[in-house]
Formats: C-alpha cells, structure tokens, sequence
C-alpha cells in the first residue's frame, strides 16, 4: 500500500526530493497529511500542467482531521517539501516536464 502511505513516517526528505503519484485515470483526487513528520507542498497535476497548488500543509498525527482534495480532476499528484513551491516560483498553468 505504497500509495496510501506517501511520505508518512519519514523522517524528512532532501531538498531534490519529491514523491510523484502517477495514476492510470484523471479524477479528482484526496490526500491527507496522515503521521507526516514534516510539512508539504502538493502539486495537483493534469496533461503535464499544473492545475492546483497546496502550500505547507501542516503535519497531522495518525487520524487526520483534514482533506486535501484536486477539485479538478487529476493524472498526477507531486508531493515536495513546503515552501519549494514558493521558492522554485511553481504556478497553476505551468507545465511539468519529468524525467522519469
């Protein structure tokens, strides 16, 4: 269950990491900040452009109380650390290139 755990129980992450979701479909999609250790940045991703940006989402113990959620219907979903966003100057509308 890879998906569902994300990012929860680590410890931190380099500042040139990230984790990228990659789904099979486009719909609107939730995540939650369940036993996250420190704050995220999460990129709401369609056809390779930003759509919705979630800044410093704060950590949650083991029964989060809150949601985040695409609105939009989504293909990928880009977990960073908080504040990369601002720092790296992401917007909605930009498009995403990976290298996978």
């Amino acid at each position: 269950m890879e998906i569902i755990r994300g990012l929860s129980n680590r410890e931190k992450i380099s500042e040139s990491e990230g984790m990228l979701f990659i789904f099979p479909d486009s719909r609107i999609r939730d995540f939650w900040m369940r036993e996250m250790k420190f704050n995220l940045d999460i990129i709401w991703i369609e056809n390779d452009q930003i759509v919705k940006i979630d800044e410093n989402l704060p950590t949650e113990g083991k029964y989060p109380e809150k949601s985040y959620s695409s609105i939009t219907p989504v293909d990928r979903v880009l977990e960073l650390n908080a504040g990369w966003t601002e720092k790296n100057n992401l917007q909605v509308g930009d498009k995403i290139i990976y290298s996978l």
